[in-house]
């Protein structure tokens, strides 16, 4: 058992390692200037989501008809539901091109309007037919990194504000103010955010292994 048991652990890391290698965070002990961002000492500003994002057209599928348009021969991709488990994430498919979206593999946000949860995604995906109840914002800055940050600070704000019952539409989540830290020059700061990112992820990995 002990032997079994150390096994699991040793593949664990393993693991782990790759993930450390793959997220550049080989490193994980924090610097004078992680330490200074963590602070969170920076000068903030409001802004509408609709200055910042684009909103992009979507294709949607009505799930009973998977099996028409399915192929063998393509790679799989998600597809995206209106749901909070496994990060809305219904299944995996590979279908015709058609209903294909983000064939490019942009930084994506997706925000679904009945339960206001919001993805990253940066691959192509499929998503669930909803009437277009999910907005899909691009933006030439968006990175893995200010993604998550700025995700942050949406759900803070959409979760207030909207509800099943008063759902998060296009044109609310256009109109909707998030605060975002910002250069002098009053633009956001893309830099610190991911800056910051990189230090909370360091203090998680660091707790993580802790544990082995």
């Amino acid at each position: 058992m002990k032997a079994y048991i150390s096994h699991l652990e040793a593949r664990q890391i393993t693991k782990l390692e790759a993930f450390l290698a793959e997220e550049g965070l080989i490193n994980i002990n924090l610097s004078d200037e992680d330490k200074h961002i963590l602070k969170n000492e920076t000068k903030w500003a409001e802004f509408k989501l609709s200055d910042i994002f684009d909103w992009q057209s979507q294709v949607e599928i009505n799930p009973l008809h998977l099996e028409k348009i399915k192929i063998s021969n393509k790679e799989k991709y998600p597809f995206y539901g209106q749901a909070t488990a496994n990060n809305g994430i219904i299944t995996h498919c590979e279908l015709k091109e058609e209903v294909l979206n983000n064939k490019m593999g942009k930084p994506t946000i997706l925000i679904h309007s009945n339960n206001q949860n919001v993805v990253f995604v940066e691959t192509p995906f499929y998503l669930k037919d909803g009437h277009g109840a999910t907005s899909v914002l691009q933006a030439i800055f968006l990175n893995k990194l200010n993604a998550l940050f700025i995700m942050s600070s949406i759900k803070k704000v959409i979760l207030e504000r909207f509800s099943y019952n008063a759902k998060a539409t296009k044109i609310g989540l256009k109109n909707t103010i998030i605060q975002l830290p910002v250069t002098d020059g009053g633009t956001p700061n893309f830099t610190y955010m991911e800056a910051y990112v990189k230090a909370q992820q360091k203090l998680i990995i660091a707790s993580v292994i802790q544990r082995f």
